[in-house]
Parts: C-alpha cells; sequence; structure tokens
C-alpha cells in the first residue's frame, strides 16, 4: 500500500484504537491528545510493517505503545489500562471482521482483489475507522469518564468532548 493510502487509513483507524482505549480505561477523550497519539502509532505502524518482520508483529508492539502513552499521560491504573488496551483491541478486531466481511459481500469481488485496490481498500478502511470513532464516543458516553483523569493539562493539544 502507498504512503498516502496507509494514512489516509492509518490514522483515522489508530485515532479509533486510542479513542476506544480511552474510553474503556474511563479517560475523557481529548481528540488532540488522540490525534497526535494516533499519528505516532500510525507512522511505527508504517515503520514495521516495512520491515521483514512477521505479519502481525506490530499489534503488540501497538499495544504497548499505547498502553504506555495512557500510564504516561494519564492517571489510569495499570489494570484499567491493560483492560482497556485488550478492550480497544477486541473492539477494533471484531469492527474490522465485520466491515471487512460486509464490504466482501456487498462489492462482490474477490477479496484479494479489494485488498489490491489501494483507494478501495482505504475507503473501507475508512468507513471501519468511522464506526470505531463513534463507538468510542458511544463508549465514553456510557461508561463516565473519571474527574481528573488526566495526569496533566496538555496545553495546545487538550479538547474537552462530552465533559
Amino acid at each position: 500500500m502507498s504512503l498516502f493510502y496507509f494514512f489516509v487509513q492509518g490514522i483515522p483507524e489508530c485515532m479509533g484504537m486510542v479513542a476506544l482505549t480511552l474510553a474503556y480505561a474511563r479517560v475523557p477523550l481529548r481528540w488532540g491528545f488522540i490525534f497526535i497519539a494516533a499519528v505516532l502509532l500510525a507512522v511505527v505502524n508504517y515503520l514495521i510493517r516495512s520491515l521483514p518482520f512477521t505479519f502481525g508483529f506490530h499489534i503488540p508492539v501497538m499495544m504497548f505503545i499505547n498502553y504506555f502513552l495512557i500510564i504516561k499521560f494519564t492517571k489510569s491504573t495499570l489494570s484499567r489500562t491493560i483492560l482497556a488496551v485488550f478492550s480497544g483491541l477486541a473492539t477494533v478486531a471484531f469492527v474490522e471482521f465485520l466491515v471487512s466481511n460486509t464490504s466482501f459481500a456487498l462489492i462482490n469481488r474477490d477479496p484479494q482483489d479489494i485488498i489490491a485496490d489501494e483507494r478501495l481498500w482505504a475507503i473501507i478502511g475508512i468507513v471501519q475507522a468511522a464506526i470505531l470513532n463513534m463507538i468510542a464516543l458511544f463508549v465514553a458516553r456510557v461508561m463516565k469518564p473519571l474527574e481528573g483523569a488526566w495526569r496533566n493539562e496538555l496545553p495546545g493539544i487538550q479538547q474537552k468532548m462530552g465533559e
């Protein structure tokens, strides 16, 4: 996949993953932080996928970075953060499975042909990312964020959502 399409799909998808993890950890969603974390995750993801590692190696690395960012910048406990990261990954996997299979059925083409079409695959990824972000907003509304969950205020990138 070209660099352009990778980031067009990857950044929103990583935003969904970070937002979901924060929502599951009951941390208020700050979209500036989420965007910066997503760019970092997408760049690391691209670098790992460019190297000759086993496919799927990027997943534990992404989970660790997500875990580290939440522990570093929030007051979330270790156990809550671990549960949030795994819950976020499970949600991403479930949504990816549903969106991919639904897309394959609706488009009625061979899955390998769809994956090979960078533009179409990026569009499917953007739909998936939008669903992930909507789920994160829903989870944040249902699982009320805790007051004072952020370790410190992050000047210039803080934006409260649903508080």
